[in-house]
């Protein structure tokens, strides 16, 4: 079967001497560094207060012992060159910086054990890192190779005999917090840890940004809810962050690259609002890109009918409509599914804006599109969002296409340069949970669109310039939403805890919103369900309100069982009768009101109407259940009524300044409220999750196996956790999908999709499928998508079959516990806690 791209835990076995990564290495001589020359001398934990250090490890000459190697908090070592300067004793190490490696100078003292310098930069989102060693030769103190201490430095590097020869370097990388007084030694070096810090931000280097762990939410799963509002609230933070030179690697919400794509970008959709016969804006995505695709969509419409104008906006979401309320994955790795989809949409236009969003650049789905679009240039301008540099793309083969995502977005990156596609990429920090891209992606995603069309829409109607005043003005508006939602952490927090409680008691949570809120809610709901292996009713979002003219095919969601509910009358038909008083019921509405400009068209429902709605099934909720909570929004002066407030155990009330803008802009308070609702919630079924022990450190290690990029993701947690190869966690995986029947070649060597039918037990006879998948399927009679992850974790921590850890983890008080109790236990020794002993596959 294709190799499925999944990071080592460690990188790849020593290499023999000269050789570098199965290429031969190039030594050159090169003069000393200009003594006045600029050096990267930050110290570390200068900055924000969270320390960075690294050090150069130099190899042993065979396997480093498991006991020896780093401790959980280690991710990867990214094998790099080194170039050494004989005469001076210097040594410059470089690597790429797009690929998360470094580029490193040491200097050793004049003098053997004088010590020296380290200084340079490292890949990722890094900050720029200095630090001393000192020299351990026969100057030592002790001389057998104890570490001596330099009071000015975080680490404490021991140089071996050789001092100098550094012909061969392994930067290791970390990925969070080391414990305290942990020493590692590999070879001849000593790295002596005293604080508990971060360490080089290049991080899991063979990882894409959007897959790393993130160093802040490092320790989630042992936060309380307080630490798990704080720590997500800086995670969010992270896409404000403007470049500096501590983030000079790649571009930021703010650079000045990105604005300038982002004006390039709205010329063109300038060009369709002023002649809007037969042109269109289509966005695009899968998953939780594909609702909000649908969101802004439904926005803009909006926006557009309060002028007395004709939609111009449509979404295109993976598997149809009924994605749009229920978790379906499989659609999203069809590149020829999202072409067809395209193609229908569009069919009869004659110009077409197209953003296709795939936060990771990994989407087949979207990759597929934005294909169409390439050959297609007469009649559309592809726009590709997302949140990795194009070096970080993935690489994968897409099944049934020509091409992967990477050489696709190469393409445009080509087409780019004569203005005829786009690439808006913005780095904006890995996210609080590793891979959930639901969270800051999708929060990166509609500030970074809504602040583009929404410049579009008022240049056109004010017949002005586009300038980079004007998105900075809406961008910096977003930045202080921020604020003002977490300025609410407090009472964040005790929603977190209730939620929490609710999970942890096999009860549910039900988000009721109002209008687009209704939206967010759903949204959130059904993202829990592949995120955190979720029931289908332990965290859903209900629409309350006018729906019409919303969806494509509204029928397709009408009576269509108890997946697919989502509105008003499923809510009170369904949900009601059956609540109980441990489960939790969030109402999610709004006190404004917005008018056209001739004050003559409601957007809204006024307040008086929705207030009343909301009191009234507030009333019939109370009688179920006492733990009726909720979130409003209004601006200076407004109130809720006392009769609606006694309703509720606890009110997040959030107070917006009032704006006094026009009518396009009037809509950017209403994208604020979307935006402060969508983080709070994110927030709290993510808190409520780590509490009810889904989480491990901050990895969603119950996620449903269900698509290619999760299929990869959940090798990755493999390794990550066991550091086994990636050929040894391929087959615990497939173990686990396919216990109890024994791994044939036939299964070995199969695609993944068909090991992901199987996992999700979704799979129909579509095309032709081979008798052993369809004799198996109807054998087993269901899937195995819950918790194939973490049996395939216990299997290989404890070295048991499926049934055992399948048994262990029913027996636990929670899956961290379990996953937890294997890590600690005895005969696991410390300091391998994930790794074991065993040869890495590249």
């Amino acid at each position: 079967m294709p190799a499925v791209a999944a990071p080592s835990l460690h990188g790849p076995a020593p290499q023999r001497p000269g050789q570098h990564q199965g290429q031969r290495r190039e030594r050159r001589r090169g003069p000393k560094q200009p003594s006045g020359q600029r050096r990267l001398r930050t110290r570390a934990g200068d900055g924000d207060g969270q320390p960075v250090s690294g050090a150069p490890i130099q190899p042993s000459p065979g396997r480093v012992p498991a006991r020896l190697r780093p401790p959980l908090t280690c991710a990867h070592q990214a094998q790099v060159a080194a170039d050494q300067h004989q005469d001076s004793g210097r040594t410059e190490v470089r690597g790429d910086r797009s690929h998360g490696q470094a580029q490193l100078l040491i200097e050793p003292g004049e003098e053997e054990g004088a010590g020296g310098r380290l200084s340079g930069w490292a890949g990722g989102l890094s900050r720029r890192v200095g630090a001393r060693w000192q020299s351990g030769g026969r100057g030592s103190r002790s001389g057998s190779g104890a570490p001596r201490r330099d009071p000015h430095s975080t680490d404490s590097v021991q140089h071996g005999p050789n001092s100098n020869d550094c012909s061969h370097l392994t930067l290791l990388s970390f990925g969070g917090l080391w414990p305290g007084n942990e020493v590692l030694r590999e070879g001849s070096f000593v790295v002596e840890k005293r604080k508990l810090c971060h360490v080089l931000a290049g991080y899991e280097a063979a990882l894409p940004i959007t897959e790393k762990s993130n160093p802040i939410t490092r320790e989630l799963d042992k936060a309380d809810p307080a630490q798990i509002v704080q720590l997500l609230r800086d995670c969010d933070a992270e896409i404000f962050q403007e470049e500096d030179e501590a983030l000079v690697n790649y571009k930021r919400l703010y650079s000045e690259s990105v604005l300038k794509t982002m004006i390039d970008i709205i010329g063109k959709v300038q060009e369709v609002l002023k002649e809007p016969d037969n042109t269109l804006i289509v966005l695009s995505g899968g998953g939780a890109s594909g609702r909000l695709a649908f969101l802004m969509a439904v926005s803009f419409n909006k926006l557009l009918k309060g002028l007395g104008q004709e939609p111009q906006y449509t979404y295109i979401i993976a598997g149809g409509d009924r994605s749009l309320v229920a978790s379906q994955e499989g659609p999203e790795d069809s590149a020829l599914l999202g072409i067809k989809d395209l193609n229908m949409v569009c069919e009869g236009k004659k110009k077409v804006i197209f953003f296709g969003i795939s936060c990771g650049l990994s989407a087949p789905y979207v990759a597929g599109q934005l294909d169409f679009c390439m050959n297609n240039l007469d009649i559309f301008v592809p726009v590709l969002v997302g949140f990795n540099p194009l070096s970080m793309a993935r690489t994968d083969k897409i099944e049934g296409f020509h091409s992967t995502f990477r050489q696709v977005a190469e393409r445009m990156e080509k087409l780019q340069e004569s203005h005829r596609a786009f690439i808006l990429n913005p780095a904006v920090g890995p996210e609080g949970i590793a891979g959930s891209s639901r969270m800051k992606g999708g929060s990166a995603t509609k500030v970074l669109l809504e602040t583009l069309l929404l410049t579009a829409h008022k240049t056109v109607a004010k017949d002005s310039e586009i300038s980079e005043k004007c998105l900075l003005e809406i961008l910096r508006t977003y930045e202080r939403a921020h604020k003002v939602t977490y300025g609410q952490s407090k009472k964040i927090a005790a929603l977190v805890k209730q939620a929490g409680t609710s999970l942890q008691k096999k009860a549910y949570v039900y988000m009721v919103g109002w209008h687009t809120l209704g939206i967010i809610a759903i949204m959130d709901g059904a993202e829990c369900i592949p995120t955190f292996g979720a029931d289908i009713n332990d965290v859903r979002g209900f629409l309350i309100g006018d729906r019409s003219e919303m969806f494509n095919r509204e029928a397709d969601l009408i009576a269509q069982g108890p997946k697919f509910a989502f509105s008003e009358e499923d809510f009170v038909k369904t949900i009601l009768p059956s609540l109980t008083e441990l489960d939790t019921v969030l109402f999610l509405f709004t006190m404004d009101e917005m008018v056209s400009e001739s004050e003559c068209l409601t957007i809204f429902c006024s307040p008086t109407d929705d207030l009343v709605e909301v009191e009234k099934l507030a009333v019939e909720v109370k009688e179920k259940t006492s733990n009726v909570q909720a979130l409003s929004h209004g601006t200076v002066g407004q109130y809720l009524p006392a009769s609606l407030k006694k309703l509720f155990s606890s009110i997040i009330s959030i107070t917006w300044p009032i704006l006094f803008l026009e009518y396009e802009g009037n809509f950017i308070q209403r994208f604020q409220r979307e935006l402060s609702t969508k983080w709070i919630l994110n927030t709290v079924s993510t808190g409520a999750h780590v509490l009810k022990g889904k989480i491990l450190h901050n990895y969603m290690v119950d996620l449903k196996v269900s698509n290619s990029k999760l299929f990869a993701r959940a090798i990755t947690i493999l390794q990550r956790f066991t550091g086994h190869s990636q050929a040894k966690c391929l087959e615990a995986l497939l173990q686990v999908i396919y216990h109890p029947e024994p791994l044939s070649e036939e299964i070995r060597t199969a695609e993944v999709s068909k090991h992901i039918a199987v996992a999700t037990d979704q799979s129909k006879a579509s095309g032709r499928r081979a008798g052993l998948f369809a004799s198996f399927l109807s054998k087993r009679g269901r899937g195995s998508a819950g918790r194939v992850v973490p049996t395939a974790l216990l299997c290989l921590l404890r070295n048991c079959p499926v049934p055992e850890a399948r048994s262990r983890l029913d027996a636990s008080t929670s899956l961290r516990a379990a996953l937890d109790a294997a890590l600690n236990a005895p005969g696991r020794k410390r300091a391998a806690k994930p790794a074991e002993s065993e040869e890495q596959s590249t």
